[in-house]
């Protein structure tokens, strides 16, 4: 599934947002059992994995835009310079003068 890369920033935001609340609830780990505060660390680190995750999955998505726009952008320069070619190709040939290869 692909998702926008506004999607992909909302997740991104509130993956963030959930790591700060559980940074908060690690401040407070004095409060807690050792398996409460084990669960603050693997939350932590299954949240600093998607978070890891998703910023791969923006980066993909930009950089097929990017590729997109290039894309698009080499297709219309050469629509627009064939012809020039064309014409800069007859005139060079028009010019050209037959070689004489002399042996001997």
């Amino acid at each position: 599934m692909v998702n926008s890369d506004k999607e992909i920033l909302a997740d991104i935001d509130a993956t963030i947002d959930a790591l700060i609340e559980n940074a908060e609830g690690l401040h407070f780990a004095k409060k807690f059992t050792d398996y409460e505060v084990e669960a603050f660390e693997k939350t932590e680190k299954s949240l600093l994995a998607r978070l890891m995750h998703r910023q791969s999955q923006l980066e993909s998505v930009q950089m097929k835009k990017l590729e997109s726009i290039q894309s698009k952008e080499i297709e219309e320069y050469r629509k627009k310079s064939a012809p020039l070619w064309k014409k800069r190709h007859q005139n060079s040939a028009k010019t050209r003068k037959p070689s004489s290869k002399s042996r001997g």
